[in-house]
């Protein structure tokens, strides 16, 4: 039986062929065996299928699902954890990119906690063709922080916290 991997990529997908093409090409130009990348499609009608098909030889562990009828928002992103087998599952909305380095600075915070129950990271704007980067960064703070009990770590994260590819979960 094949190890299972220490971080999923949890991408719930519909319709967003050509986005999740570019996340898929973010992701691909620093795979490492560690990984593996779960994509749950809700029942989309483009080419997204043949898109994460392009993909299988490029991404080590690719795992994908097609869902007919359609689950949801919701219900398709309980899917694709459900699916993942890493002890941390990283979720990562279709419309989203890896920045470089990205991958190993999680790698890495994952591996130096090993206590961690999650990780939020930060985020970079970008202009609606995710070709140009925006000169606002929504969130100021550059050093990592451990907190020691919720209330604490929700005041400082929730403006953070709706931003799906922001978060990294423990699984187990």
């Amino acid at each position: 039986m094949e190890a299972a991997p220490f971080l999923s990529f949890c991408v719930p997908t519909r319709n967003r062929a050509e986005c999740l093409r570019e996340l898929l090409e973010s992701i691909a130009a620093q795979a490492t065996p560690e990984i593996e990348v779960v994509i749950s499609d809700d029942a989309s009608p483009d080419q997204t299928a043949e898109v994460v098909a392009a993909f299988e030889n490029r991404l080590g562990s690719l795992d994908y699902q097609r869902h007919d009828p359609a689950l949801r928002y919701d219900r398709n992103v309980l899917s694709v954890v459900a699916q993942a087998r890493g002890k941390f599952c990283w979720l990562f909305g279709d419309d989203d990119r890896l920045e470089p380095g990205g991958l190993d600075a999680v790698l890495q915070a994952l591996k130096r906690d090993t206590g961690l129950t999650g990780l939020t990271t930060g985020r970079i704007s970008f202009d609606c063709t995710l070709t140009e980067r925006l000169p606002f960064r929504l969130f100021k703070q550059q050093t990592n922080r451990t907190f020691n009990d919720a209330a604490s770590a929700i005041r400082s994260l929730l403006d953070r916290l709706g931003f799906l590819s922001c978060q990294v979960i423990n699984r187990e």
